[in-house]
């Protein structure tokens, strides 16, 4: 695996070097402290992970190295890795294509955990971020929320998360078995049980 990483400290590139290689098969990671530098690099190579502060000063920010590093990076996965911690910050993030955000306060296990499910194909961002804080409203401006229970909802934010039955119930410390009946009363509630349905569902409530 391919790693490039991008912050202004290279204290905080060289931490994340010394934990990614203790946890993950790495080819080859490389650092930049700038957003220039770091888009000059795209074009030498093909990185498979990016891990990015969404801080950056200079004639590139954040958020515009960020959405040039997708462009020019299609395949990789990016991970924001910031102390901007605030909702706006992390819905920009998640429109410009990141596929995590992570807190600069996170212990070590807890951000080797999350990079794990980025990689496996998984969104790491707030909840109110990836199924809308700006969902719809019922008359007295209350949001609206899923006819489903505190159980089903946690099932059901994971199913559209992508992870399989057997990570939910691992996650959840539940049997695969109240997994797939979880899964089955949310359908018969929702009308449906299409992955796709679900997260177009997700959107329109909390």
């Amino acid at each position: 695996m391919k790693v490039l990483l991008l912050d202004e400290l290279e204290i905080i590139c060289d931490g994340l070097e010394l934990l990614l290689r203790d946890f993950f098969p790495v080819e080859r990671i490389s650092h930049a402290h700038h957003g220039s530098i770091a888009l000059s690099k795209v074009g030498k190579d093909n990185y498979d992970l990016v891990i990015m502060d969404l801080a950056l000063e200079g004639e590139l920010d954040g958020p515009r190295t960020l959405k040039l590093l997708r462009e020019g990076l299609p395949q990789a996965k990016i991970v924001v890795f910031t102390m901007l911690e605030d909702e706006v910050h992390q819905k920009h993030a998640f429109l410009a294509g990141a596929d995590g955000y992570l807190g600069k306060k996170m212990n070590g296990e807890k951000i080797i955990t999350s990079i794990d499910d980025v990689l496996k194909g998984h969104k790491i961002f707030a909840e109110e971020i990836l199924y809308g804080e700006w969902g719809r409203t019922d008359k007295k401006g209350s949001p609206l929320k899923l006819p489903i229970t505190k159980r089903e909802r946690e099932v059901f934010l994971y199913t559209i998360q992508g992870y399989s039955q057997k990570e939910i119930a691992e996650k959840m410390n539940i049997s695969i078995r109240t997994v797939e009946n979880h899964r089955q009363h949310i359908g018969q509630k929702l009308g449906t049980n299409k992955k796709r349905d679900w997260m177009q569902i997700a959107k329109m409530y909390h």
